[in-house]
């Protein structure tokens, strides 16, 4: 993969799913992602892509896209076993003792804060999807890729959890162009769009 310039892209959006895991054989938010990928919002580019579930693999993966693409905000997607869909806005250094799918059981996300808030209005955001505001991303990869994102500090992050059915895409679209405008985001490149 090509090593871009920092801030080379701040005019992307990166949108993270999850693959399939234990009994979620197909994951909604790798569907999703896949369909938002290529698509333009607010002078943006959405670039989507899959994440396995997995500590390692999955994380290396997410902080590897933040550091090539340096997006102006991402956006990641994980399943719940709820039917409203939920913005998360806080991330624990904790983990499941459930194993992940490679059958790894790491004790904690490593040196960090107990835990870290998204500087996004993540109820302007959550309005904009007809969306639930969470501060329980809890404690398997959903959590675990939100906190490495929002300890990483290069973009402006969220977390969006999507019930097992899904959610139209057009719901999450809305979130992106909410979250686009938000004051969080002043200061980088977007001054320009």
């Amino acid at each position: 993969m090509a090593t871009l310039s920092p801030h080379a892209n701040r005019r992307t959006v990166l949108i993270t799913g999850f693959d399939a895991f234990a009994q979620v054989t197909d994951n909604p938010t790798a569907h999703l992602a896949r369909r938002l990928s290529g698509r333009r919002v607010a002078h943006h580019t959405v670039v989507g892509r899959v994440l396995p579930v997995s500590y390692e693999r999955g994380l290396d993966q997410g902080v590897s896209l933040l550091d090539c693409l340096s997006p102006a905000l991402v956006v990641g997607l994980g399943v719940h076993r709820g039917a409203a869909l939920k913005v998360e806005t806080v991330a624990r250094n904790a983990i499941s003792p459930r194993a992940d799918v490679d059958g790894i059981r790491p004790s904690d996300l490593g040196d960090g804060p107990s835990q870290l808030t998204t500087t996004l209005n993540a109820a302007r955001i959550a309005q904009a999807m007809g969306a639930d505001v969470s501060t329980d991303a809890g404690s398997y990869l959903c959590n675990a890729w939100l906190y490495t994102l929002l300890r990483h500090g290069a973009s402006p992050g969220i977390f969006v959890h999507v019930p097992p059915g899904g959610v139209a895409i057009e719901r999450l679209v809305a979130g992106v162009q909410a979250a686009l405008g938000d004051p969080a985001l002043r200061g980088t490149d977007l001054r320009r769009v």
